[in-house]
């Protein structure tokens, strides 16, 4: 069994680690998620969680707020069920902000008593491609034109509700990251790279 193999070898480097008086800590399954996204692409950015405020409803059902994305708002009966529709919440109104070609805020720091909610792997990596677009000034048809693809199919990369396979958004288009959202990658055939590229 591979798992167990696993933690038998992780078992036996805590240990070695112990014995040279090294501090040992397992990470979490987000800080190992993390970890592997900045692994596979160092320019992938990491937004983090998004603190979330659980309050008691006049109607005794849980509503969700987020500080940071005010559009994003729901509601459970019991505090699993609205962390739970809190992702959904917090995507769609996310959606909002591509649809409308606004910046996506970056979360905060959560204070005491919030919660945090993680988005799903592809709605990050959506996140990150749409803000790397901004930050770089690069068109959805010009993104197209680089990656030699057609416009729905860039499209359908930023729609945090259409169901892209996570590897289209970084191996389908391996030249995404590295070449064709870089800094003066250029606009256009004899075109002189522009700032704004």
């Amino acid at each position: 069994d591979l798992l167990a193999e696993f933690s038998s070898l992780m078992a036996g480097v805590e240990q070695t680690l112990a014995a040279t008086g090294m501090r040992i800590r397992r990470m979490t399954d987000d800080e190992m998620f993390v970890e592997a996204k900045r692994s596979l692409n160092p320019v992938f950015e990491d937004r983090g969680p998004y603190p979330a405020r659980l309050k008691r409803d006049t109607n005794g059902t849980l509503r969700v707020e987020f500080p940071d994305i005010p559009e994003a708002h729901t509601f459970g009966e019991d505090e699993g069920e609205a962390l739970l529709q809190a992702v959904d919440a917090l995507e769609t109104a996310l959606s909002l902000y591509i649809d409308d070609r606004r910046d996506v805020p970056a979360p905060s720091t959560a204070k005491r008593g919030m919660k945090l909610v993680t988005l799903p792997a592809l709605a990050e990596a959506k996140l990150a491609l749409y803000s790397t677009m901004r930050t770089r000034r690069v068109s959805k048809a010009e993104l197209a034109r680089r990656l030699n693809c057609h416009p729905p199919q860039i499209d359908r990369l930023l729609d945090l509700n259409h169901g892209s396979r996570l590897d289209h958004v970084g191996s389908r288009f391996p030249g995404i990251w590295q070449t064709a959202l870089r800094p003066g990658a250029g606009c256009g055939v004899n075109c002189t790279p522009h700032a704004w590229c």
